[in-house]
């Protein structure tokens, strides 16, 4: 990631410092990721835990307004994609990959 990394997960933006990024967590380069293969470099990951009557308006894709989130990530981190992680009622994991656009 960027050497502007003010935190553990938590980047500002080079060109505008005063935007921030909060990463909800990170792959390292060398981890499994959630597809089985290893990571060639850090890959975000964005959590949520929703209920199934919100995930059911989700009609099966990432509502625009994460996708957004995940697209920020991506253009903080540099990063070609990333991992999206829903909990769905505590009891079924979602899980997507997010390319970078």
């Amino acid at each position: 990631f960027p050497s502007h990394d003010i935190g553990k997960y938590f980047i500002e933006c080079p060109d505008y410092p005063a935007i921030l990024c909060s990463l909800d967590g990170v792959l390292f380069k060398g981890e499994q990721e959630f597809d089985g293969n290893i990571a060639q470099f850090d890959i975000p990951v964005e959590y949520k835990n929703v209920s199934f009557t919100s995930f059911s308006r989700w009609e099966g894709s990432i509502p625009e307004y994460y996708y957004i989130q995940c697209q920020t990530q991506l253009a903080f981190t540099g990063a070609p994609y990333m991992w999206f992680i829903a909990l769905v009622d505590n009891r079924e994991l979602w899980i997507r990959k997010v390319e970078a656009s």
